[in-house]
C-alpha cells in the first residue's frame, strides 16, 4: 500500500469510527452527584440541609441550600459553628483549592437538587419550615 492509499484508508477508518455508535460505558457517565436526603429549614438565607454522593463515591453530609436577597440560590459546604468575641461564625470542614472547581460543584449540586425536587415535590423549598440549623439530625 502506498502512502497516498494508506492516508485515504486512515481517513476513511477514522471517519467510520467517528460515525459509529459510542460504546455504552463511555456515554453512560455517572452524574456529578446524587442527592441522598433533604431537610428543609427556613432561617434567614438558609433553605435547608442535604447530603450528596459525588461521582467519586465521597458522601458529603451537611451541605446547605441558601438563597440570596436577589433570589439567587447557592450551596454551602459542610461547616461547624464556633464563637469569636461572642459572635457565632461558621468554619467550612471541606473546601476547594480552585474556586472554579467550587463553582462547578455548586452548579452540579443545584442541578442535582432540581432533580431531587422534581422527584420529591412534597419536599420543595417553598414548603421549608422554620427550624434550628444546629439540630444534630439532618434528615
Amino acid at each position: 500500500m502506498d502512502a497516498k492509499s494508506y492516508t485515504s484508508a486512515a481517513r476513511s477508518s477514522n471517519s467510520s469510527v467517528a460515525a459509529s455508535p459510542a460504546i455504552p460505558s463511555q456515554t453512560a457517565q455517572k452524574p456529578l452527584m446524587t442527592i441522598l436526603g433533604w431537610r428543609p429549614v427556613r432561617k434567614g438565607a438558609l433553605l435547608g440541609f442535604f447530603s450528596c454522593e459525588l461521582a467519586s463515591g465521597l458522601i458529603l453530609h451537611g451541605c446547605t441550600l441558601n438563597v440570596g436577597r436577589n433570589g439567587q440560590k447557592w450551596i454551602g459546604l459542610p461547616s461547624r459553628p464556633y464563637e469569636l468575641n461572642n459572635e457565632k461564625r461558621w468554619q467550612r470542614l471541606v473546601d476547594f483549592v480552585d474556586p472554579g472547581k467550587y463553582r462547578q460543584f455548586q452548579a452540579g449540586a443545584l442541578a442535582a437538587l432540581a432533580v431531587w425536587f422534581e422527584e420529591h415535590p412534597e419536599q420543595s423549598t417553598e414548603r421549608a419550615e422554620q427550624g434550628d440549623p444546629d439540630d444534630d439530625i439532618l434528615f
